[in-house]
């Protein structure tokens, strides 16, 4: 350590770079999570919607008015700022703060649980019995998330005497997210080797690309949240940087959601009908039937247009029903 380093516990000194390394990076996600805004605002508007970021700007504004206390205004309390977190963890500044990321979680939970039904919107099950485990999930994770705030209420999460909510309600959030992470890529991909199989290649990949998968899926702030929960799990300081930002990472997600949403390229209701609707079209036509005598013609007709459908035209429906006309013409 240095000259003029405080006087305190390397593990004290560690806590303290890592939560001023989180408030930093909870910055940057912030930043992106402005952006993200103002793009989903721009479209949404134009479309006569609405969108909405005070939860997060008062999560955020809450988490840098605390930092500011804990190094600058109290930098001289008994134990250094990590010591201030674990006392003052439960003043009004921070209770703020605690409670806009509690909030913000439940509503972004809801949002992938939303997106998971639109997705198997278009299941052969019923719906209900698909959707619920994760609606459990989500009451679960309601639930603790009340007991959670009535425990940071009294108590820091980091020396609570009591049961410690912490774990519990993060850990059903977290499971929540990962199930349906891996259900919505699963669903998305078999989509994909579907379209793969009766369309041209780029026909649809916006709603089935890797891209698409990731932010459907909310995949980042799964990754995000095992980040911090296995170091808190671990009592490892390093969990402060990913607690910090963990809020503004999931608004990300969800943003990036409705902005691919905003844009058109979002899987909806009608997608998988579409999809359904296209292949049973493919399928008319490879099993129409033709007479003895046109079976060549009516080949050599859909064949000859097909690849000059390949050369010029851009709307594979559109092609699709010229492969037909042709057919019922050849047949005349």
């Amino acid at each position: 350590m240095g000259e003029f380093s405080p006087q305190e516990p390397a593990d004290v000194l560690f806590a303290e770079k890592a939560w001023l390394q989180g408030a930093l990076l909870a910055a940057v996600a912030y930043g992106i999570e402005f952006t993200l805004f103002v793009m989903c605002f721009y479209l949404l508007l134009r479309q006569h919607q609405l969108s909405s970021q005070e939860s997060n700007t008062l999560f955020y504004a809450s988490n840098a008015q605390f930092t500011q206390l804990a190094f600058v205004d109290n930098r001289n309390i008994p134990g250094g700022p990590n010591t201030y977190e674990e006392v003052m963890f439960s003043i009004p500044i921070d209770e703020l703060g605690n409670v806009c990321a509690i909030m913000t979680t439940w509503l972004a939970d809801a949002l992938i649980v939303w997106r998971c039904q639109v997705i198997f919107s278009s299941s052969r099950f019923p719906i209900w019995a698909i959707m619920l485990f994760p609606y459990l999930l989500w009451l679960g994770s309601f639930v603790m998330g009340v007991l959670f705030l009535i425990q940071v209420s009294a108590a820091s999460p980091w020396t609570t005497s009591t049961i410690n909510w912490t774990i519990p309600f993060f850990s059903l959030s977290l499971s929540l997210n990962i199930i349906l992470t891996t259900v919505i890529v699963v669903r998305l991909m078999l989509h994909r080797r579907q379209i793969g199989g009766i369309m041209e290649d780029s026909h649809g990949k916006h709603y089935t690309s890797i891209a698409a998968m990731v932010i459907e899926s909310a995949s980042i702030f799964s990754v995000f949240s095992l980040l911090f929960l296995v170091p808190f799990v671990l009592n490892n300081a390093i969990n402060q940087i990913f607690f910090q930002a963990l809020s503004i990472v999931q608004i990300n997600a969800m943003l990036l959601i409705i902005f691919r949403v905003a844009q058109g390229k979002g899987w909806t209701r009608n997608t998988a009908m579409q999809i359904t609707t296209d292949r049973h079209a493919v399928s008319g036509v490879m099993q129409f039937a033709p007479g003895p005598d046109s079976t060549t013609a009516l080949g050599s007709a859909v064949s000859s247009d097909t690849k000059g459908r390949s050369l010029g035209s851009s709307n594979p429906r559109l092609g699709l029903e010229e492969d037909v006309e042709k057919a019922i013409v050849t047949l005349e």
